[in-house]
């Protein structure tokens, strides 16, 4: 009976995306623009669109219970990893490591804003909620980031804490991803340890602080490894549709988990393809009820913005042609890593680690390797052909997957450390957790450095404020007027050009400039980089953890000629 259900069902969706009234289907607030009028009127066909595609599907679903309804199920596509029950001793480990890692990003939440933190409340914090999800004009907007961080602000008075505590949930929530995925292909405890890691981790703990969406994107990304692994196992069109739903709503989070899903088509293409165990193959299943059906919940999502989204994707325009460079793009990421050094040796065993650990999937389970792989490369071809910035943010989705690895490479190497020393070999995984702690002593000594500011807009401020003598004037210079007029209420004038620079400087002894991210501001506004370089003198900087976003404030102690 419940056949006629699914498939009456699906008939009912399609036909609804025939009849109902655009009105109903996207309604529109009565005092809404013209251009928002339009938009939601052009995202209702894409919505009809996807109605139709998923009510075909639903109905299909129908048939396909239908065709296998009675017979008897034929053997797993991929065998159940044999893993014995987790035990009392697991569960207090995992609950104490997500415990302390809540505790560890909980700490000084409150501290300043960097600059695209700001720029995510000044773009939409004024927003009423229904405006913000029908509003896409900045690659700032993380749809389902905006959703939680909107809602927040209504229980905490606490801007900070309300932007970033969604980071906070959804990093916790990756760490709990990365254990379940490696329950699907390494081991429990195995995860556990990835899991220690990825708690104690700089680079975890700065993202779970960041009022953006890309904890969210690595927990999707790996909740969706999680899901495909055992889609690919046990084919069935609810685990299929599950996967479906973890990449539409990673999507509508941040669109780069469409890179993530094309990777994991790869993987689906070379393990979820394949008879195994006597079993015929079922790869239309997966590709309809997984892949298809993940582009159709996105579009869906995406509807009633599409166009405006269209439009804002096409003009992502670089601040700096350096910044689309790969080869700035990987240095930045060693330099976040602390390359030079003691940083520069831990990095190098890192990398040793991770080797041994990818040798040791290949032979036994090469699914996570390329769960890391394929998902990165196929990110880094897309950015490069867009000529999109190279940030090495786009690739943190991959930190879950790469610890996973490096935790295989720890025992990896107590494998070979029994043998190269004739040890018995159940001492292997001693030898191997032993590694994996001293990386875990590693991690703690870099952590603090998290909590330090990522951009110092506050003491800048300060600092100007105290310094300031009657008669003074102050130039806000490239994109600080977005933090300095728009988030910080100063009142000082933004000069785009050298002619208002030198404007402002007529009409006082001395004048002070701030600026940031240098390369844009010669980019940007060539004549006003020149006039600083040429006229002014640095007399602060303001360091923080975000690479190249130091606050510089220079002054000119003369006026212009």
């Amino acid at each position: 009976m419940i056949i006629y259900f699914f498939f009456i069902g699906g008939m009912l969706l399609a036909t609804l995306a025939l009849v109902v009234p655009n009105e109903i289907l996207l309604p529109i607030h009565p005092g809404a623009l013209e251009p928002l009028r339009t938009q939601l009127a052009d995202g209702g066909i894409a919505l009809r669109v996807a109605w139709l595609c998923a009510g075909a599907m639903i109905a299909g679903l129908a048939g396909y219970a239908s065709r296998i309804s009675g017979r008897q199920l034929s053997p797993p596509a991929i065998s159940e990893p044999r893993l014995a029950p987790a035990d009392a001793a697991e569960w207090v480990a995992l609950v104490a490591v997500v415990v302390g890692a809540c505790l560890l990003r909980l700490h000084s939440l409150t501290s300043g804003l960097w600059y695209d933190e700001i720029m995510t409340f000044v773009y939409y914090g004024d927003l009423g909620i229904a405006e913000a999800m029908t509003t896409y004009n900045s690659q700032n907007q993380h749809f389902i980031y905006t959703l939680s961080w909107k809602l927040l602000l209504l229980v905490f008075d606490e801007r900070a804490v309300a932007l970033r505590l969604p980071a906070v949930g959804f990093g916790v929530a990756s760490i709990v991803a990365v254990y379940l995925l490696a329950a699907q292909t390494i081991g429990r405890r195995e995860g556990i340890a990835a899991a220690a890691l990825m708690a104690l981790s700089y680079h975890h703990v700065w993202f779970s602080q960041n009022a953006r969406g890309y904890t969210a994107l690595m927990f999707f990304g790996i909740l969706a490894s999680v899901l495909l692994v055992r889609a690919m196992r046990v084919p069935g069109p609810g685990r299929w549709a599950a996967y479906a739903a973890s990449v539409a709503l990673g999507a509508y989070t941040q669109p780069a988990m469409v890179f993530i899903a094309g990777g994991q088509f790869v993987t689906f293409l070379i393990h979820g393809t394949r008879a195994r165990h006597g079993r015929p193959a079922q790869p239309f299943l997966g590709f309809v009820y997984g892949f298809v059906l993940s582009g159709v919940l996105t579009v869906a999502l995406y509807a009633p913005v599409l166009p405006q989204f269209l439009a804002t994707s096409a003009r992502h325009g670089g601040l700096a042609d350096q910044w689309t460079n790969p080869v700035w793009g990987l240095l930045e990421l060693l330099r976040g890593m602390g390359v030079g050094g003691v940083g520069g040796a831990v990095l190098a065993v890192g990398g040793l680690v991770f080797a041994a650990g990818c040798l040791r999937l290949f032979a036994r389970n090469a699914v996570l390797v390329e769960l890391f792989f394929f998902p990165v490369l196929i990110t880094l071809a897309a950015t490069l052909a867009t000529s999109h910035h190279v940030w090495p943010r786009l690739f943190v989705f991959s930190l879950g997957h790469a610890l996973l690895i490096a935790v295989a490479g720890a025992m990896q190497i107590g494998d070979f450390g029994v043998r190269l020393l004739g040890a018995p070999r159940r001492l292997a995984p001693a030898l191997g957790g032993l590694g994996v702690g001293a990386a875990c002593a590693v991690f703690s000594l870099a952590l603090p450095t998290a909590y330090l500011p990522k951009q110092d807009f506050e003491g800048a401020l300060a600092y100007v404020r105290e310094n300031l003598a009657p008669g003074d004037n102050v130039a806000l210079l490239g994109i600080t007027i977005n933090p300095y007029m728009h988030y910080y209420p100063t009142g000082w004038p933004w000069t785009g050009t050298a002619a208002e620079l030198d404007q402002v400087r007529r009409s006082a002894d001395r004048t002070w400039v701030l600026y940031f991210f240098p390369e844009a501001l010669r980019a940007g506004h060539p004549d006003v980089a020149a006039t600083v370089e040429q006229d002014f003198v640095t007399v602060a900087e303001f360091g923080g953890t975000l690479g190249g976003g130091t606050i510089f404030v220079a002054r000119a102690d003369t006026p212009p000629g």
